[in-house]
C-alpha cells in the first residue's frame, strides 16, 4: 500500500494512526468487511458458502472472518444475509 501511494511504511502508519485513528490491520479488516458484505448479498455468488465468501474477501480463516465480521456489524454473516434480504 505504501508503494502504491509513494510513501514509506512509516508515513503510511502515521497517516492511518493519526488521520483515521486506526492501525493498518484495522484499516485492512474494514475494507475486507465491506467486500464481504457485498459478496454476501451478491446474487452471482449464492453458490459459494460463507467460508468461501470470507476467503474471497481476504480473510485467512473462518474464525477470523466470523469474529471480525461480528465485531464490525454486530451480526454473524448468516444473520447479515437474512437481515438484508428479507422481503417486506
Amino acid at each position: 500500500m505504501a508503494l502504491k501511494t509513494g510513501i514509506t511504511t512509516h508515513e503510511l502508519s502515521y497517516v492511518l494512526n493519526t488521520g483515521l485513528s486506526k492501525n493498518f490491520y484495522q484499516f485492512i479488516n474494514e475494507l475486507r468487511i465491506q467486500e464481504a458484505k457485498a459478496l454476501l448479498l451478491s446474487d452471482d455468488l449464492k453458490h459459494i458458502d460463507l467460508l468461501g465468501m470470507g476467503l474471497k474477501a481476504g480473510f485467512n480463516s473462518k474464525t477470523t472472518f466470523y469474529t471480525t465480521f461480528k465485531k464490525a456489524t454486530h451480526l454473524t454473516p448468516k444473520q447479515y444475509i437474512k437481515t438484508h434480504t428479507q422481503t417486506t
